[in-house]
């Protein structure tokens, strides 16, 4: 298993595993910023997964697949998103699409400030 550079130097360890090029199950967790629409397939190609179960601080899960793995993540505090299914690809349904509408729309707002 070797750390995908991008994730660790962000505080996540990922994983390589195969196969690659599959549709998953995916739904969306309390923390995402919309409205659940239920279940939704995605297309996965990537062969990298997070390695371990507990997530850095900061870090929440929007999305998860059918087995519980997390797919989409974001950091509040560095307004970073981490997709690991491919919204974008003719095999995801439009609910895909939608998180990455919400992934850009997070990374270009700004933090909300302490009081």
């Amino acid at each position: 298993m070797q750390p995908c550079a991008y994730s660790v130097s962000r505080g996540l360890q990922c994983k390589s595993s195969a196969p690659n090029g599959r549709v998953i199950s995916c739904h969306t967790t309390a923390d995402a910023p919309w409205v659940d629409t239920g279940m939704f397939t995605a297309a996965r190609y990537a062969s990298l997964g997070l390695q371990g179960s507990e997530l850095p601080a900061g870090w929440q899960i929007w999305v998860r697949d059918d087995q519980g793995r997390p797919v989409a993540l974001a950091h509040a505090g560095r307004r970073t998103v981490c997709l690991l299914f491919r919204p974008d690809s003719l095999l995801s349904e439009p609910q895909a699409r939608q998180v990455l509408r919400a992934a850009l729309a997070f990374a270009a707002s700004k933090p909300a400030r302490s009081p």
